[in-house]
């Protein structure tokens, strides 16, 4: 008899201690699944919020203003005058000059030394995908970190002979 109720104690030990550990495990999971979700739910907001920010840059700072100069090289001027005006908006945008293959002409960023490893091309995939409203959340290249994407705006651009895409990370 005494047999029996140390095994029937070690049993309900053991079922309990197996009942917290599954609890613990999906409380776990929940958390992390929750976490993923709600990034994932603030990246496609914010994408969607700011969707139309650089076709308006584009039509109001290059309508009567070049991003480029006489000679060919970039507009300096303008894009410290455009990174004032997005600064005053969100500190942590970054706007981009790309030619039409995504190489980086110039750029806007408040934190030039952020990140070591850079890029100076980015992807125009994502980009063409979100001019042409292919998919509603796409994420594009960080120039100043590889291999990491970011939600992004962007707009194509033709003045004078010049083309390519103001791109524009959040």
């Amino acid at each position: 008899m005494k047999n029996y109720k140390i095994v029937s104690n070690k049993l309900i030990v053991k079922l309990g201690v197996s009942f917290l550990l599954i609890i613990f495990i999906i409380g776990i999971v929940y958390v992390l699944l929750t976490f993923y979700f709600v990034e994932k739910f603030y990246s496609k907001t914010t994408q969607v919020l700011n969707n139309n920010v650089a076709r308006h840059l584009v039509e109001e700072k290059f309508k009567n203003i070049s991003p480029f100069l006489e000679d060919g090289s970039v507009n300096s001027l303008l894009f410290d005058d455009i990174m004032h005006d997005m600064m005053a908006v969100n500190r942590a945008i970054e706007v981009y000059l790309l030619n039409e293959s995504g190489e980086v002409l110039y750029s806007v960023v408040l934190d030039k030394n952020q990140h070591e490893k850079k890029t100076n091309k980015v992807d125009v995939k994502p980009i063409k995908e979100f001019l042409g409203k292919e998919a509603d959340y796409i994420l594009g290249d960080d120039p100043r970190d590889l291999g990491a994407k970011k939600i992004f705006s962007a707009a194509h651009f033709t003045k004078g002979e010049h083309k390519g895409y103001i791109y524009i990370l959040f």
